[in-house]
């Protein structure tokens, strides 16, 4: 459509559009019958409020269950979503199965499947997020530096 879609930093792309072909098929007026969950990330109007409120620092009663419909908004905050349960799960599995509420090796198949369509893997993913190769050399001053090691040939 030629928009700049705003996500919200920290959030891996690939886990986010992983998430809405898996959860819409990239339909913005995808409506879950059976629930409450709308949009292209297929967000529970409880989830969107709390996220939309609480996290992004919206205030109360500013959130809308039509905002779940507008496209940008929900990117926005499935994006938003995605990196608090980042800074509050162990591993890529963890961040799943809080997102879509329950376990489900299927379900991490189907979204490994979609993401290898697209290059990656839910264990590079993982491995990118939680396990980075570069070590981590703490600083006299206490600060983190990043040195990054060539491959051995």
């Amino acid at each position: 459509t030629g928009e700049d879609i705003m996500i919200a930093a920290g959030v891996d792309p690939h886990l986010l559009f992983g998430f809405i072909s898996s959860e819409s098929d990239g339909d913005v007026d995808a409506k879950n019958p059976s629930s409450t969950a709308a949009g292209y990330g297929q967000v529970l109007s409880s989830t969107g409020r709390k996220v939309y409120e609480d996290i992004m620092g919206n205030g109360k009663g500013t959130f809308d269950n039509s905002m779940l419909l507008n496209g940008d908004t929900n990117i926005r905050i499935s994006s938003a979503y995605l990196v608090y349960l980042k800074q509050n799960s162990s591993n890529v599995y963890e961040i799943i199965d809080k997102y879509i509420g329950k376990h489900s090796e299927s379900y991490y198949n189907k979204l490994d499947k979609v993401l290898q369509k697209g290059g990656t893997s839910l264990a590079e993913i993982d491995n990118n997020i939680y396990h980075p190769t570069e070590p981590l050399i703490a600083s006299t001053d206490g600060s983190i530096n990043l040195v990054i090691q060539a491959d051995a040939e």
